[in-house]
């Protein structure tokens, strides 16, 4: 039975105006800071709109997909500059990883282009960040959405996990320097000075200096470190001096990485002590963390940060490490064991069968007292 012309009028008339106000006024309305957990319940079983508006915004676990086609990550970014208060329920940030990949334009994230008062903005937080203009750069030219994560903790000050999921570093799933250009190519708002023309990438060889040059050029824009490092902006500015308010209260890391997405075996150990040193975390799982070139184990795993922190006699807290398939210096772990005082599990399994010595194994008991002989797990095997 069809509607009437003048029940349809008098259901319009019936509405609430709250149901025309822009989904950004709604999220003031629903600020969580004054509305408890059953408020808000009533809010989403009022009606469809409100239960949508509460369960995005309000839904403690946000996902992060880095360079998803919807460029969800920087529309997020754009919320929290208007609305920071936004981010202050998130407990849980999950990231999962949608990379270009050469070949497939469907998964060839379009350049996102920030307003001028976004980027001032966006410069003062990372400013307080200590990022430097390299970072900056990667923020303002919107390719690699991964640099956003340490803008994203700035707002989440009740952030409790932080789970990054299968990582890959590589902001382009390609075989070649060449097909990391064309792919590139294809989402830029306008063409990049570092992107050679489709006749060269196509006729060029790999190792032809022209080509790398501009391919050095093009990375040192959009990611940190050396362009075929497996590294991540996360590893590279985790300061512990300016550290963003979501990883305060983090409790829980958990980083893996994507062995099938690049050329490396693993992300690099950089910011592992760091990690261990976050004033409330208590666990951490790594998967995978490695590095292609061996000799420089032990140069990445920054003992540096570790001098620095035991020169003030710190120890960090934390309960539970789990490194599955992490290939590491044994020295590394020495470290770890140097480092901590409450483990209450520590597990360390290497690629290549790699164990420890007796003094390392009772350096471990000795300044970590609730550390039981079974929770002193290497490979498959525990102590015996």
């Amino acid at each position: 039975m069809n509607s009437s012309p003048e029940s349809t009028s008098l259901g319009r008339e019936n509405e609430s105006p709250l149901l025309s106000l822009p989904t950004e006024l709604l999220c003031l309305i629903l600020d969580v800071s004054y509305l408890s957990n059953s408020d808000l319940a009533s809010c989403r079983r009022t009606c469809r709109r409100l239960n949508t508006v509460a369960h995005d915004l309000f839904n403690p676990t946000y996902i992060f997909k880095v360079d998803h086609p919807s460029r969800s990550p920087w529309q997020m970014i754009r919320r929290l500059l208007v609305h920071p208060e936004l981010g202050k329920n998130l407990n849980t940030i999950k990231v999962e990883w949608y990379r270009r990949q050469a070949g497939r334009p469907e998964t060839w994230t379009k350049q996102w282009i920030w307003t001028p008062q976004e980027t001032l903005q966006l410069t003062i937080l990372a400013k307080d960040l200590g990022f430097d203009e390299f970072a900056m750069n990667a923020i303002s030219y919107g390719i690699n959405s991964e640099v956003l994560l340490l803008v994203l903790l700035t707002f989440t000050s009740r952030l409790r996990h932080l789970d990054f999921g299968a990582t890959e570093a590589h902001i382009v799933r390609g075989n070649t320097i060449g097909e990391t250009m064309d792919t590139l190519r294809e989402c830029y708002a306008e063409p990049s000075y570092f992107i050679l023309p489709e006749s060269e990438t196509k006729t060029l060889d790999e190792s032809s200096p022209k080509l790398r040059n501009y391919y050095g050029g093009l990375m040192s824009t959009l990611v940190p470190g050396e362009p075929d490092w497996a590294a991540l902006w996360f590893h590279e500015y985790l300061r512990l001096d300016k550290l963003p308010r979501g990883l305060k209260n983090v409790r829980s890391i958990k980083h893996g990485y994507n062995l099938d997405a690049g050329r490396c075996k693993g992300f690099y150990p950089r910011s592992v002590p760091r990690m261990l040193y976050l004033p409330r975390i208590r666990s951490i799982m790594c998967h995978r963390c490695s590095s292609d070139q061996v000799e420089h184990l032990g140069t990445l795993w920054d003992r540096g940060v570790i001098a620095k922190w035991e020169s003030k006699n710190f120890f960090s807290d934390i309960e539970r490490i789990e490194l599955i398939d992490c290939a590491l210096d044994p020295l590394c772990i020495e470290s770890i064991a140097t480092m901590t005082q409450g483990l209450e599990y520590f597990k360390w399994s290497s690629p290549d069968g790699e164990k420890l010595t007796e003094s390392t194994e009772q350096l471990f008991f000795a300044n970590n007292k609730n550390l039981r002989k079974e929770n002193l797990v290497f490979g498959s095997h525990c102590m015996n």
